[in-house]
């Protein structure tokens, strides 16, 4: 199924739902990176994930990529479900710049000056900025 941008499946490949086996993670993230993302796919633990974090992930601006999807269908139940910006799409610059580094599990919230966090639990308390203002 295509779209105008984007055609389905979607899938970044080297990319998979699971644990980041080390938590500590910083890339030297390029200048284009902004504000904080989140690479999420459409599996069981990347939805258990975009709900048990939407409150921080909404509170601080943060955009969603969705690396794996089957169909349209899937993705619009993904956005009914949730209030968060996401589109989807394989990220595939991104991505390299991923697994260069390490990375090759998702989901995960990537922040605009390289942290890139997945247990979000007591990471930002309310009112804390996670920008970084490079």
């Amino acid at each position: 199924t295509e779209t105008p941008l984007v055609s389905f499946p979607v899938r970044a490949d080297g990319m998979s739902p699971g644990k980041l086996e080390d938590i500590h993670h910083a890339i030297d993230m390029p200048e284009w990176l902004t504000r904080p993302i989140f690479i999420v796919g459409s599996d069981p633990l990347s939805l258990q994930w975009l709900t048990e974090n939407h409150d921080v992930l909404l509170r601080h601006g943060a955009v969603g990529i969705v690396l794996s999807v089957n169909d349209v269908s899937t993705f619009k139940a993904m956005r009914r479900t949730s209030s968060l910006p996401m589109v989807p799409h394989p990220a595939p610059h991104l991505i390299r710049l991923l697994q260069t580094n390490g990375i090759n599990r998702y989901p995960f919230l990537l922040l605009e000056h390289g942290d890139v966090l997945q247990d979000l639990r007591g990471q930002f308390p309310a009112g804390r900025d996670i920008g970084s203002g490079r």
